[in-house]
């Protein structure tokens, strides 16, 4: 029996096995059913520490790859993937912001330009300058605390 992927809805993110494999809970047609769904990136073990967190977050649209099938564990955080995790684990809302006081506005990467104008707008990006974004920057540890501190009190 081929279960139609149209009709599985996964309730519960998958948790990783050392095979490569997610086990997860979901409903079939209307039937609580455990799944198993392939790992997405091939560069995250399933032993890991972090690989609960990674497949939880992709599955719920937070995090995406650096390559379609690469997460790039060991790889420094920019300031603009932090910001993208943010927006979309806000849900994307709409927001744009005028980015023209920064001389590197054009650095924005294309996937991150609506994330960098939403958390601007909503003060949870700050210019690393006052004519700076650094959108490519890496993120120092305080300016992750200070956007996440910034962004659990829009929130609330």
């Amino acid at each position: 029996h081929k279960v139609d992927p149209n009709r599985l809805e996964v309730t519960q993110a998958a948790t990783a096995t050392r095979d490569g494999l997610g086990m997860g809970e979901g409903l079939y047609c209307g039937q609580h059913t455990e799944v198993v769904i392939s790992r997405v990136f091939i560069d995250t073990s399933g032993t890991a520490y972090y690989s609960d967190a990674v497949d939880d977050c992709y599955a719920r649209g937070v995090i995406k790859g650096i390559t379609e099938n690469r997460f790039g564990p060991n790889q420094s955080l920019t300031r603009g993937m932090l910001v993208t995790m943010l927006y979309r684990y806000a849900g994307e809302p709409d927001g744009a912001a005028d980015l023209s006081a920064y001389t590197d506005a054009g650095a924005v990467s294309a996937y991150a330009e609506k994330a960098v104008q939403w958390c601007v707008k909503n003060g949870i990006l700050t210019g690393k300058t006052s004519s700076t974004l650094a959108p490519k920057a890496t993120a120092t540890r305080a300016e992750c605390a200070a956007m996440l501190q910034r962004f659990a009190s829009l929130t609330k």
